[in-house]
């Protein structure tokens, strides 16, 4: 910055100073908000020490062409309070102090601008004053819109490393073996995390995950997660995983259904076969039953017939009692045999009709494979097109790993070392992936409204506000 620069932003910064509005006899505040010139002086001042206090949106640490009188916006909270603590060194005299308005303050001399807001302090919160609620929503409902996108992507992923556990392996090794490289930390608790990830069904965390992202208030965080490391990891790690890995084993999931098919077809066959022979004899035999069945009855009605005729026939008589001691005999023999295999039959048609309804259950599972494959593969095109992309969906992926890890209370889903573990000490591992879990999705927040800023379809809303206070 040259030095005419310098001297015209600090003759606005002069002229602020003698016309805030007087509170009390302590206290004065600013009615109009600190611009992109004043806020330059502070930035410039920053970088002789190498620290970068611009907004994220801006793409250099100059102001663009022709905004020097424009509100500064888009300042996070920690640099508004910065710019205070700064102003205090460098321009104010003894027993002042510059610090941001409170929200008593800014309620009681508002502006009236709109769409730009300013940050102030509530208790010990920094909150953003001065912007209606109906443009807070619409803001709100952009920002949700355009992440969709990504929990689309999301989705795809979860369903795919949920189709088969050794994704989350190789996932994790992945990431352990180039954390490793780099000594990355984070990035190796990450992979440590990843490996207790047993049996998942993190898809259902989608929305979950979702509904705990905040925009309007992303700028008042102190971030603790660099996305260099993680974007430089993450993605080539699940292109690696996907690309190498997953058509496989979506082949292998159909395959092994129609397998299951097929094993469950040629035992139908075969029961079907086996059951069709019984049918045949147990028909045949049905028959002779019948027909001994009928000498029998035969034999019985003549006897009672010849009871009632004359002496002479007695001989006729005999010879028909004893008749019907054969059929007797013999009907009596043969329908022991026939109800054997009459169990037989119905056991054996038992068996076929078991058969048959697993064979049926086959069927809707080879199905069900079908279209989880055919999911599966639009999920896996999906993923492939969004690889190259600048998106943060890995972002979101971790975060969604993490909230499911947080919510596993099962045993079975837990490592060895996890179930040793004190219950004050369980409680300090759910702390640590919910922590982890909200730094990501911070993060992810923070990147995506700063690409919708900088591309211009969203606006730039934090300003800053002073009050000048006597110490």
């Amino acid at each position: 910055m040259n030095e005419k620069f310098n001297l015209a932003a600090n003759v606005l910064l002069s002229r602020r100073f003698n016309n805030l509005l007087q509170i009390d006899e302590n206290v004065e505040i600013d009615m109009d908000y600190i611009t992109c010139a004043e806020y330059q002086l502070f930035i410039d001042e920053k970088l002789i020490s190498g620290e970068h206090r611009q907004p994220d949106h801006w793409t250099s640490d100059r102001f663009p062409p022709g905004e020097a009188r424009k509100p500064i916006v888009g300042v996070r909270a920690s640099y508004a309070e910065e710019f205070c603590d700064w102003l205090t060194q460098q321009y104010s005299v003894l027993d002042f102090r510059y610090r941001l308005p409170t929200l008593t303050e800014v309620e009681e001399y508002p502006l009236t601008e709109g769409e730009i807001g300013y940050w102030c302090k509530d208790g010990k919160k920094n909150v953003i004053a001065g912007i209606e609620q109906t443009q807070w929503q619409l803001w709100k409902e952009h920002l949700n819109s355009s992440c969709r996108h990504d929990f689309g992507t999301v989705r795809s992923l979860a369903n795919t490393f949920d189709s088969n556990q050794v994704l989350y392996v190789l996932f994790a090794k992945n990431i352990r073996e180039n954390a490793k490289t780099i000594n990355d930390n984070y990035l190796l608790k990450l992979s440590k995390a990843l490996f207790a990830v047993t049996s998942p069904t993190i898809l259902k965390h989608i929305e979950h995950i979702f509904n705990k992202i905040d925009f309007i208030f992303v700028l008042n965080i102190n971030f603790v997660v660099d996305n260099t490391s993680i974007a430089n990891i993450i993605k080539p790690a699940i292109a690696d995983v996907i690309k190498n890995n997953a058509s496989l084993l979506s082949d292998s999931m159909i395959s092994n259904a129609q397998r299951v098919l097929q094993e469950s077809e040629s035992q139908l066959i075969k029961a079907e076969k086996e059951f069709q022979k019984l049918q045949r004899k147990f028909s045949e035999e049905s028959k002779k039953y019948k027909e001994l069945q009928l000498i029998f009855e035969e034999a019985l009605y003549n006897l009672n017939y010849l009871k009632n005729i004359d002496r002479e026939k007695q001989y006729e008589f005999r010879e028909a009692e004893n008749e019907l001691i054969i059929a007797t005999n013999n009907f009596k023999s043969f329908e022991t045999h026939f109800r054997e295999n009459e169990k037989k039959f119905k056991s054996c048609e038992s068996v076929r009709d078991k058969i048959y309804e697993e064979f049926k259950s086959n069927t809707e599972k080879l199905n069900k494979a079908q279209k989880q494959y055919n999911q599966l593969q639009d999920d896996l095109n999906h993923i492939s097109r969004r690889l190259s992309e600048n998106s943060y969906y890995y972002l979101l992926f971790i975060a969604l790993i993490f909230d499911w890890l947080l919510t596993q209370k099962d045993s079975s889903y837990q490592t060895e070392a996890q179930l040793k573990l004190t219950d004050q000490q369980s409680e300090g591992v759910s702390s640590d992936y919910a922590t982890q879990r909200d730094e990501i999705l911070d993060l992810y927040t923070f990147l995506v409204l700063r690409d919708e800023r900088r591309s211009g379809r969203i606006p730039v809303w934090e300003g800053i506000r002073i009050v000048r206070e006597r110490s």
